[in-house]
């Protein structure tokens, strides 16, 4: 499978359905077409402004079920990791929760 530019940067997660690839790096979400892979969506602010504002700036390892991508949100600094869910249609973020740990693990 030949791999868009764009796409080499994307080091976190990966995850898929039957139709799409989903994948992310520190502030964005990509999604795929399979073969040829081309991207049809980009979210290159997939961590809403208000969670920037508090220092979140790391997406790790994603999942997808359901449509819908699910992913961890981190800080540098101590605050609590925050699992959130993006659409998987237009990679918008539909919800996130703060969790009760101190970073994400991946």
């Amino acid at each position: 499978i030949r791999m868009p530019l764009e796409l080499r940067v994307v080091n976190e997660g990966l995850a898929h359905d039957d139709s799409s690839w989903f994948m992310s790096n520190q502030h964005f979400l990509y999604k795929t077409s399979l073969n040829p892979m081309t991207i049809e969506v980009a979210n290159h602010h997939a961590i809403p402004d208000e969670l920037t504002a508090l220092r979140y700036n790391h997406i790790g390892d994603i999942d997808h079920d359901q449509g819908i991508v699910y992913g961890g949100m981190e800080t540098s600094d101590s605050n609590p990791g925050i699992i959130g869910a993006w659409n998987a249609t237009d990679l918008s973020i539909i919800k996130y929760v703060y969790t009760e740990q101190k970073g994400m693990p991946w």
